[in-house]
């Protein structure tokens, strides 16, 4: 709504009233301050939400990129622990033995 229209609505309830002119101005003054005052605090608020939740998607995307690293080096060790009990030897079965435990932790 225009600060115009919006002025000529509450001049017109104020006709209605029994204040003078100048009363008339202060009241609608003040309401049009009010009113930005409001609108400024509804777009500090909404800037705010804008910035949590690009911190919020920001802080997702690097479990997400965490968790892909985890699992990637995971799967190497299972692999490296299959190569490793494909020789033989008492070693490599321990070897085996100790990855898959930490693997699965």
């Amino acid at each position: 709504m225009s600060v115009c229209f919006t002025r000529k609505v509450v001049q017109n309830l104020l006709q209605k009233t029994e204040m003078t002119e100048e009363e008339q101005r202060q009241v609608v003054a003040k309401y049009l301050e009010e009113a930005e005052e409001m609108k400024e605090r509804y777009n500090d608020m909404q800037k705010h939400s804008q910035a949590v939740l690009a911190a919020k998607l920001a802080a997702r995307r690097r479990i997400k990129e965490e968790m892909r690293k985890e699992a990637a080096m995971k799967k190497e060790l299972k692999e490296m622990s299959k190569k490793q009990v494909s020789y033989s030897g008492t070693d490599s079965l321990l070897f085996h033995f100790i990855t898959t435990c930490f693997i699965n932790i």
